[in-house]
């Protein structure tokens, strides 16, 4: 059995590594079955320069996904440390509320 790798995952590390990796395992699948990437075109319905495009530079929509992860990844980690920093915050003001 082949290992599948998934590409719709949005809290992915590396989206464009990932979508590389996917490109990888569809070239190892052709080669154990004895086919072409040619011919696995035609049957996807895919022009034969596309996946040699994807190769040297990953579609335009996965570089938006990727951009739009890392945003929303910053905002993520900001948010988090910003709750921590309050709880901090507010159990440090608490105890000294108490304790006053």
């Amino acid at each position: 059995m082949s290992e599948t790798t998934v590409i719709e995952k949005p809290e992915s590390p590396d989206f464009e590594a990932e979508f590389q990796q996917a490109l990888d395992e569809i070239e190892r699948n052709l080669k154990v079955a004895g086919r072409s990437l040619s011919e696995a075109c035609e049957a996807a319905g895919v022009a034969r320069a596309t996946p040699d495009r994807w190769a040297a530079k990953p579609p335009k929509s996965v570089e938006l996904i990727a951009a739009l992860q890392r945003v929303a990844r910053g905002w993520r980690e900001e948010a988090e440390a910003a709750k921590l920093k309050e709880q901090a915050q507010g159990g440090a003001g608490g105890a000294q509320g108490a304790n006053g």
